[in-house]
């Protein structure tokens, strides 16, 4: 069940999931844990976000003592403040003027800041002494799917050097506002390169070639998304005519614009392109493109997987899904923040 917090005068829902005995881990490693924030896409069942992508399932049993992590599963608001519905979504701040009522840099940040001081006072009753915050400073990371993907590309850019790396799910960096029927300016989330004591992030994107509502190639310019299943989700749901409807749901910035925003922050400048990688269908048409600075370093990274047999929901779906939880946590641990 989720827990709740209050915001202004919102409610908010969240999840936490913490290892079983996390004192004793925090004790036994002499420092904090690190932690994942996972956001699920927009009009998405939080809960079945939680299924598709079940952090929370990893973090006991017979893992080595390092593999123990703290999962925020924290649930969008809907549209005008309400608080129950799956017309769930994210203030990225092109999304829709229906969202901009609702601070969610406000409630992520203050939903953190509210466990980690809870988690201190935890570890101070029981006499545990460690170095740094509960929540590890150094190993704090962010995971999107759709809309979710899009607003851990805002927090990650207003919130400079808290989070090491982040994973986008068929995800984008920006796009243009829905304004009262018409397109507004583009607005984009890049990291903040040249800001004070600014420090690598790196990014994992995994995209899908035959994506029509986060397209992975293209121009800001190019043409609204008009399939019927799109247009049906957003016009029920949010009371669209069909023009906008169309438009509502895309990602008008292409995925592939934030590689190069994140290549300029973390100087990652070698190419690297791994083909027969494999794909959703059981195949091996996926390519796996890297960057790395000069010199070869694994951390940070920048990584694109393109999928040629992927659409927007399908990453899940039989017959082989090729990420997991256990990879992403994988991925997630090989990246700790770096200068």
């Amino acid at each position: 069940m989720p827990q709740q917090i209050v915001i202004g005068d919102l409610a908010r829902e969240f999840v936490l999931a913490l290892p079983i005995g996390w004192e004793r881990w925090i004790e036994k490693l002499g420092k904090g844990l690190p932690s994942i924030v996972a956001f699920h896409g927009g009009a998405q069942d939080p809960s079945n976000f939680q299924t598709q992508w079940p952090f929370h399932s990893i973090i006991d049993g017979s893992l080595s003592d390092s593999d123990r992590f703290v999962v925020f599963y924290p649930y969008g608001a809907t549209p005008g403040g309400g608080s129950l519905s799956d017309n769930r979504g994210w203030n990225t701040n092109w999304t829709s003027t229906n969202y901009q009522d609702v601070d969610d840099i406000q409630f992520i940040t203050q939903l953190r800041s509210v466990v980690n001081d809870w988690m201190a006072s935890r570890l101070a009753d029981a006499g545990i002494s460690y170095s740094g915050a509960p929540l590890d400073e150094d190993r704090r990371y962010l995971f999107g799917y759709s809309l979710g993907g899009m607003f851990a590309f805002q927090y990650a850019r207003q919130t400079t050097n808290t989070f090491a790396a982040v994973w986008g799910e068929n995800a984008t960096f920006g796009g243009r506002r829905h304004m009262q029927g018409s397109l507004g300016t583009t607005v984009t989330n890049p990291p903040l390169p040249g800001t004070v004591n600014q420090r690598a992030k790196s990014l994992f994107l995994h995209t899908g070639t035959l994506d029509t509502s986060v397209v992975p190639t293209g121009t800001a310019s190019g043409p609204p998304n008009t399939s019927l299943a799109n247009k049906a989700t957003y016009r029920d749901k949010g009371g669209l005519n069909d023009t906008w409807a169309g438009r509502y749901a895309r990602g008008d910035l292409p995925a592939l614009a934030s590689i190069a925003a994140y290549n300029t922050l973390n100087n990652t400048t070698v190419q690297t392109v791994l083909t027969g990688q494999s794909d959703r269908n059981g195949g091996s048409t996926s390519t796996l493109t890297q960057w790395r600075r000069v010199g070869g370093a694994n951390n940070p990274i920048v990584e694109h997987y393109s999928d040629p047999t992927m659409t927007h929901t399908n990453f899940a779906s039989s017959p082989k899904r090729y990420f997991s939880v256990s990879d992403v946590w994988a991925w997630f641990k090989a990246h700790p923040r770096v200068p």
